[in-house]
């Protein structure tokens, strides 16, 4: 993948950009740098910017080269307390990731704006400039896509006047360029209901970032409804990216046949809209996603099926050979409590003596 970068520092300029060159090569072999070129800062209280473009290959995803270029501002010592301060020591934008375009090189086509990622100081080191001025001066930023500077007096008009809808999605975009997902997360929830009146693609932009924000956050639910209203008013050529993340939604989520589904139009759209050098690897890697998903699917129906077998198996009812029946004792008779009645009983039950019967009959006729 073909990537252009940008570096800026204000502060030991010359020093700080060899060194960041120097960290780049170690990382991308065969980077090339152009010329080098001094900038005047605006809205901001520094020294001049010294900047230049870099140009290399990586097969890095955009989202690992980000996380690369960040580790070696952090190795340089540049933070986001060096920014508040007005102090750069080193910043790299990425300019253009392939065909994409990432940000534009302000400071090649407007000399009087700054590529790197300066801060504003606090409003009170600014007593000159108006909040409408301020507000102007954010929107620039903004549009230019400095969305840390476009931040910092965003959040301080919001705190002052409470900005409309509008401009707080703008606030939830600036924190998702900064890589702060749970703010921009809580910022774009609150204001997208109520952005009905704008144009569909610019709803796009804002649905498509809050659904970002939540996958990165491992909110699934709250990430595929986002990319499915995103759908509903994007581009065509933006869908198979947003078709590719609701897959990847569902797989987290282990819904196999639906991240299936959705990988199947994630493909359909790269066909018919995407002309770039990766097409062949993300066509390859949909392939592999959707077999691997299958797998899963055809694992979970073999172990469906065994266990409905088990099931008929134990419910089946098995005749049982036929047993001998046991001797009963017999029962004696109840025991009465009365002697009288109970010798009564016995001698009316004693065999008949017909000697004795006759007897009585001899002895009843004389």
């Amino acid at each position: 993948m073909k990537v252009v970068i940008t570096l800026g520092s204000n502060t030991c300029q010359q020093a700080n950009i060899n060194k960041a060159k120097e960290l780049l090569r170690q990382r991308f072999d065969g980077i090339r740098f152009s010329d080098e070129e001094w900038t005047d800062p605006v809205g901001v209280v520094s020294d001049r910017y010294l900047n230049c473009i870099g140009h290399l290959d990586t097969r890095l995803s955009l989202d690992a080269l980000k996380t690369t270029l960040k580790e070696v501002e952090r190795l340089m010592g540049d933070s986001h307390e060096n920014h508040q301060r007005g102090t750069v020591i080193i910043d790299i934008d990425i300019i253009r990731y392939g065909e994409r375009k990432i940000k534009d090189i302000i400071w090649r086509t407007i000399a009087t704006l700054l590529i790197a990622t300066a801060s504003l100081l606090p409003a009170q080191a600014q007593p000159s400039d108006p909040d409408p001025v301020q507000l102007d001066k954010a929107i620039a930023y903004f549009t230019s896509a400095k969305y840390h500077e476009a931040l910092l007096i965003f959040q301080r008009l919001d705190k002052r006047y409470k900005l409309n809808d509008r401009f707080r999605a703008y606030i939830g975009l600036c924190y998702y360029y900064e890589w702060d997902y749970k703010s921009a997360a809580q910022y774009l929830d609150e204001v997208i209901p109520r952005l009905g009146m704008l144009a569909p693609h610019e709803r796009s932009v804002y649905y498509f970032a809050a659904a970002e924000s939540h996958f990165n956050l491992k909110r699934y639910p709250a990430a595929i409804t986002h990319y499915e209203k995103a759908l509903e008013v994007c581009y065509d050529n933006e869908k198979g990216d947003i078709y590719y993340r609701l897959g990847l939604c569902h797989m987290f989520a282990q819904n196999w046949q639906k991240a299936i589904d959705n990988y199947a139009l994630a493909e359909q759209f790269y066909r018919r809209h995407r002309n770039t050098d990766d097409l062949k690897a993300r066509l390859a890697q949909l392939q592999r996603m959707k077999a691997g998903c299958q797998a899963r699917i055809d694992e979970q129906t073999r172990a469906d099926s065994s266990t409905t077998a088990k099931a008929k198996t134990d419910s089946t009812v098995t005749v049982a050979s036929p047993t001998t029946p046991q001797n009963t004792p017999r029962q004696s008779p109840p025991v009465d409590d009365n002697p009288q009645k109970e010798k009564q009983k016995q001698k009316d039950a004693a065999p008949i003596n017909l000697e004795d019967l006759y007897r009585n009959k001899i002895d009843v006729e004389q």
